[in-house]
């Protein structure tokens, strides 16, 4: 069906039966950028905007892991409705386009694509705004680019994306109160707490009765809870300099304390049908693979998911989401990023989809759960033998991790059992560790980054990710439609010894920098009695039981990591990067950050290194001269470029950020 241009263009759907999409309202159809931009061979571009509702039938065999999936109501035809706004880019003419959809699982509302592959700016997608598109990669190779909501929680903010579900209820129509968690790292005194993580909204209390909810405090993970008093604190917010009741914040006249790990355990009212998110990523790559009369048709489907929705991707698979209603496999290939070993709270009663886990913040939710592995593994403290994956489903999975995912997210866990040995990995996975890694890419740091003022260590390292994204997802594209067999793995293991534990993790003495106490430790997490069974959590907080074993890559003797993809950075290196950083000025300053990792140029030179017992490589001894350094470069692109972990057309531009981190040393030093 062509698509008309011009707006708020209706397209029923009516397929009963099986679940799916049963409207499309479009809304906006454009040339992208008018209509005489054209993207290389691809030509020009259409931007579609609108609505989809999609229904999904409450007894198909597909849709029974959904928790609470026959409390929810039900339409005329007896499916479950829910709605989204999305968008779609495709090229205009049928002919140039690839034939693959790249989906985005939508990360807290946000859109990525273009930043990860055309290096765009402003993380938005909108038909006439230049710096939406960045360089134009993905439209010039003639892809389809999908963005629909997935999360309930996102908050009602037009540039988000966002799913609509319905609210459950007893079978007797009565509301649904349970138990629901909250707990927030106080860097700052503040007055005013959001129940829900982060941005997101949050469920409302029931009713502040004291003995139903409860708010405590502790000076560390590790340390007692301390009960904070009722007449100290309330279900309240401040809005024009008044307290007002808001049954989603908490409110402390006296404020929430600078160094503490405040947690509320609540009872909350109106739990949505949050595991609708995975039926719905799963019916709009069926839909765009499957449906003749979709208005934005492919022949493979690709879904790609960063951090949270990495692991949301994760859970996915887990869960066998990858067959729609009829049997059919939704997705051809997955690029999941930087999730390392998690799942999440994506499909539970009360499920708050955006908490994660790290050291020391967002403390036992159901994130990090056994089994880890999309191998047989066994656990040997309860002799299970689980595995994240049906090995019948033939989707191609690429695992791609940074450092600080083995150092916060346990992503050793992927590919090593629960008794320290390396796992046989299947043959239509991938993994990839970029070395030396923080969880996201970072520019050059500037003075407000600079950790002490004595020590040359800045928060946040400037190794650039993305040309290697680019080539991983040409891999896998081609793995998927042309069946051209990608790289092997590249990850730290046992057997090449550069994988090890945090104790043999040995630092350098570097003048200033301190390692942290420990990576992230997943725990076995006891929920209660209804937890496995029906997804219904009785136990707040959880109660611990032992930790899973966690291993982290080996470090040369500049204390950059080993292993893995290497990138220019750490073959030519002028710093050490790691791919942790500590909490430096705050409480518990030597537990890690989240996220970010840390910059140490290397020493400017032999004296400078003996005066300050640097023990790595100064400048001078490794490199004669800046062109000696940019020959070094040339050499280890081309040797990337023949390991197909770089593209030929990025040479220049990853040449150039190697230059610019030189000079940025260079100034730094004043040499």
């Amino acid at each position: 069906m062509p698509i008309r241009s011009f707006a708020f263009c209706c397209i029923l759907i009516p397929i009963i039966g099986f679940g799916k999409v049963v409207d499309i309202h479009i809304k906006d159809s454009l040339t992208v950028m008018g209509p005489l931009t054209t993207w290389g061979k691809a030509g020009q571009y259409q931007f579609i905007s609108g609505e989809i509702t999609f229904g999904i039938d409450p007894d198909n065999q597909s849709n029974q892991a959904i928790c609470d999936l026959h409390l929810a109501p039900v339409n005329k035809q007896g499916l479950i409705e829910a709605k989204t706004n999305f968008i779609v880019l495709q090229a205009v003419e049928k002919g140039k386009r690839n034939g693959t959809a790249l989906i985005e699982v939508s990360n807290r509302g946000g859109m990525s694509l273009m930043r990860y592959y055309n290096r765009a700016s402003t993380g938005k997608v909108r038909a006439n705004v230049p710096p939406d598109y960045g360089d134009g990669y993905l439209l010039a190779q003639g892809y389809t680019l999908i963005w629909i909501g997935w999360q309930w929680d996102v908050p009602k903010d037009p540039g988000l994306l966002r799913l609509d579900v319905p609210t459950i209820k007893d079978k007797d129509g009565t509301p649904i109160t349970g138990l629901v968690r909250s707990d927030w790292v106080m860097d700052a005194k503040n007055h005013v707490l959001n129940l829900g993580h982060r941005t997101m909204t949050g469920y409302p209390v029931a009713n502040d009765l004291r003995n139903n909810n409860t708010l405590t405090y502790r000076l560390a993970p590790w340390t007692n809870r301390i009960k904070v008093p009722n007449e100290e604190w309330g279900f309240a917010s401040i809005r024009d300099e008044m307290v007002v009741a808001d049954s989603t914040h908490l409110y402390s006249k006296n404020g929430f304390e600078e160094g503490r790990i405040y947690e509320c355990v609540y009872e909350a009212r109106n739990p949505v049908l949050a595991g609708y998110g995975l039926a719905a990523i799963r019916d709009i790559a069926s839909y765009v693979k499957y449906e003749k009369t979709c208005p934005f048709p492919v022949k493979r489907t690709i879904a790609q998911g960063i951090s949270q929705t990495g692991r949301f991707l994760r859970h996915f698979l887990y869960q066998g989401f990858n067959k729609d209603e009829r049997g059919r496999y939704a997705y051809d290939g997955m690029l999941i990023y930087m999730a390392g070993a998690g799942r999440g709270s994506f499909n539970h009663r009360f499920a708050q989809p955006s908490h994660d886990a790290h050291r020391y913040s967002s403390f036992d939710y159901p994130t990090d759960l056994f089994p880890f592995s999309t191998s047989a593994v066994e656990d040997p403290i309860t002799h299970e033998i689980k595995t994240l994956r049906d090995t019948l489903d033939p989707v191609k999975l690429f695992f791609i991790n940074t450092g600080y995912e083995y150092w916060g997210r346990a992503a050793s866990l992927l590919h090593t059992d629960l008794t320290g040995h390396d796992l046989l990995l299947n043959q239509n996975e991938r993994y990839f560790h970029i070395a030396g890694m923080q969880h996201y890419g970072e520019a050059l740091p500037d003075s407000s980054r600079k950790v002490y003022i004595e020590y040359d260590l800045f928060k946040g390292t400037p190794i650039d990710p993305l040309p290697y994204f680019k080539a991983l997802l040409v891999q896998l594209n081609n793995w998927i439609s042309i069946d051209q067999k990608p790289i092997n793995n590249k990850i730290p293991t046992f057997k090449e010894h550069t994988l090890i534990t945090s104790d043999q993790y040995k630092l350098p003495y570097i003048p200033g920098l301190d390692r942290p106490s420990s990576p992230y430790i997943p725990t076995r997490l006891y929920f209660g009695v209804r937890w496995e069974s029906d997804h219904v959590i009785d136990q707040e907080p959880p109660i611990q039981g032992t930790s899973y074993s966690v291993y982290v890559p080996a470090i040369d003797t500049n204390a950059n990591e080993i292993g893995g993809i290497r990138p220019i950075e750490l073959r030519v290196p002028l710093a050490t990067y790691t791919p942790w950083s500590l909490r430096h000025h705050l409480s518990n300053h030597l537990e890690m950050d989240d996220f970010r990792g840390t910059f140490v140029p290397f020493a400017k030179n032999i004296n400078r290194r003996t005066i300050t017992h640097d023990m790595r490589s100064s400048l001078t001894q490794l490199y004669e001269s800046k062109k000696d350094y940019m020959v070094r470069i040339d050499r280890e692109l081309d040797h990337l470029i023949k390991e197909r972990l770089l593209l030929s057309e990025d040479k220049t531009l990853v040449k150039k950020h190697a230059e610019d981190i030189w000079n940025w040393v260079i100034k730094y030093y004043h040499l």
